[in-house]
């Protein structure tokens, strides 16, 4: 799979690093320290988990298509029900003034004493967080071993914009299937598809004819918000929506929609995060080729190679003018057990801390 072509603007608090070909674990699993141990003022290391943002107070926005109407002269103008989403042409389902309903954005009632979430860490960018701070934020789960002891995870939000997208329910599952600890894992799917098309979030075949699907087993652990295609403006809006239905994971995933996970990705990615030694690491790359990369069936790494985000210009002129990366080299890492700093962020793939998606939340009106 190949990355979208997009680059957000990262804070420059935060450092992104571009994750190893072969993770090496020895030595990178730690134990979470308790709050008692410098994990900050507050903690909201026992957040509920899973929770449902859909199922929660909403609020109403307005969609931005019209305003990037405005700005993009390839949206066509066609109002009609049957209208050709082809070639950039979009449909207005309603009137001029598109609403919708979608989840707030997270603000745990823990947190009102200090104005709020953003307030409380780093006051809306005006300052920077506390290692305290920081540190406060992300749930955890307790997982029950066999010989009767108790191991700390953390928990992981994995989010999916996904538009008309049939590997999406085949991504998913291959997620939850192939992660160590599925059980620490909740999905959300922004899904933006047409009546016919495959559902990102419905399983396979269904649950009465195989019900050990992931998409059966974990169900309560995936959540996606439905819209009709033809109000899509791009990968921004979708992704906007999806920080809206965070609630205080530890470790947030941003990535495609047509990806294959490798097996034991969670520990893997969780490790070289750790490997870092940065509370403010932001882990990302275009993702390789599955051929030749990792093995179909077993999920298993067959290379240690891993595309390096180099190959990058602007394109086009004036408003649509944009940083893009082109088809990326692939190299063996010169740099080993540790991910290596890089200047570029892809949106197909990043990791990082909870606090990343609340303090930097996409601005739904970038086109």
């Amino acid at each position: 799979a190949v990355g979208i072509k997009l680059l957000l603007s990262v804070a420059a608090a935060y450092s992104v690093f571009l994750v190893i070909g072969s993770a090496s674990r020895d030595g990178l699993r730690r134990r979470l320290r308790s709050n008692a141990s410098g994990g900050g003022p507050t903690s909201l290391r026992h957040e509920p988990f899973p929770q449902s943002p859909l199922s929660q107070e909403q609020e109403v926005i307005q969609h931005p298509l019209d305003a990037y109407k405005k700005h993009n002269s390839s949206i066509g103008g066609d109002t009609g029900e049957d209208a050709d989403t082809k070639d950039g042409h979009l449909t207005m389902i309603e009137e001029e003034k598109v609403l919708l309903n979608v989840p707030k954005f997270w603000e745990p009632p823990v947190l009102a004493q200090y104005g709020g979430i953003r307030k409380y860490l780093g006051n809306y960018g005006s300052r920077l967080m506390t290692p305290q701070e920081a540190k406060s934020v992300g749930s955890v789960i307790i997982k029950d071993l066999v010989d009767g002891t108790q191991e700390e995870l953390h928990t992981i939000l994995v989010l999916f914009a996904s538009f008309r997208d049939w590997m999406c329910p085949h991504s998913v599952e291959r997620m939850f299937e192939r992660a160590a600890h599925p059980e620490r894992i909740r999905v959300a799917i922004i899904d933006q598809i047409l009546d016919g098309d495959i559902s990102c979030s419905a399983p396979i075949v269904p649950c009465e004819e195989d019900s050990n699907q992931a998409l059966c087993k974990y169900s309560s652990q995936v959540e996606a918000m439905t819209l009709n295609a033809n109000l899509s403006t791009g990968p921004i809006f979708a992704r906007h929506l999806g920080y809206r239905m965070y609630r205080g994971e530890y470790f947030v995933v941003q990535s495609d929609a047509h990806v294959q996970f490798a097996a034991g990705w969670d520990v893997d990615v969780i490790d070289q995060w750790k490997s870092t030694g940065n509370e403010m690491a932001v882990l990302t790359s275009y993702v390789s080729r599955v051929q030749g990369n990792v093995d179909e069936e077993t999920g298993e790494r067959l290379s240690e190679t891993r595309p390096l985000m180099c190959e990058s210009n602007f394109s086009d002129e004036g408003l649509d003018r944009h940083l893009e990366h082109g088809e990326q080299p692939e190299y063996k890492p010169d740099i080993e057990g540790s991910p290596q700093l890089e200047p570029f962020w892809g949106a197909g793939f990043s990791f990082a801390r909870g606090h990343f998606v609340v303090n930097i939340p996409y601005d739904l009106h970038i086109p």
